[in-house]
């Protein structure tokens, strides 16, 4: 395929042989699309991509990251007046200790740092919508098992603070508002050290305008014992 193309976002697994990309060109990071004999103009921004053979890059083109994710499966949606609806959005998530790969599940020591980040394949519908991202969690004691009843729920602000929840979804709090939904949105929860021994399992989403939730949901949460 030749010819000229901006702002791309493939979908994944996708291959282009040919042509001229310019702007933001986008993959799935789990799945990244492969470009072959294109040339990429200056000034783009590359993600989710593999430069196969006969790709020209241009001066100023910037390559980020093709992070791998573990995928989190069926992700739960509420519509506002608390029933299930259908959902084809994909999210992924884990957590790096130390930098090691992202895991979905994990036990460490109290001073490893950590990264924990989301990924959210919205379905077509959803993109450009206006969003609140959320993340909560259920904590434990350190010698409490996670299939035992959680100490409490706790959600995190768009201020970093770390809030007691009720567990009630019209009191999701925001820890990132009004977001515009990308096609492929990379949500960073945390990034630093936990500041207490215990047990979380990480739920992450977004919260439409009609008040729909989507988000990942047990067993499929980021879990991590720091001890």
């Amino acid at each position: 395929m030749g010819g000229y193309l901006e702002n791309v976002t493939f979908t994944a697994n996708a291959s282009l042989i040919g042509g001229i990309l310019q702007g933001n060109i986008k993959g799935n990071p789990n799945a990244p699309a492969l470009l072959e004999n294109v040339t990429i103009k200056q000034g783009s921004v590359l993600w989710g991509i593999t430069l196969g053979k006969g790709v020209i890059l241009e001066p100023g083109v910037t390559i980020k990251d093709n992070i791998s994710l573990p995928v989190l499966e069926k992700p739960l949606a509420i519509d506002a007046t608390g029933n299930s609806t259908s959902i084809n959005t994909v999210f992924y998530g884990g957590i790096s200790v130390s930098n090691k790969p992202f895991v979905r599940k994990t036990v460490q020591l109290l001073a490893e740092p950590v990264v924990i980040r989301g990924r959210v394949i919205a379905e077509p519908e959803h993109v450009g919508k206006k969003v609140d991202l959320f993340v909560y969690s259920p904590y434990w004691s350190s010698t409490a098992s996670l299939d035992s009843k959680p100490l409490g729920y706790y959600i995190a602000d768009n201020k970093a603070n770390i809030l007691v929840w009720d567990q009630k979804l019209p009191t999701l709090v925001a820890f990132k508002k009004g977001v515009y939904l990308d096609s492929v949105q990379e949500v960073d929860m945390f990034i630093g050290n936990f500041i207490a021994t215990g047990g979380l399992s990480i739920v992450f989403g977004y919260r439409l305008e009609d008040g729909t939730v989507i988000m990942n949901t047990v067993p499929n949460t980021i879990d991590v014992t720091i001890q």
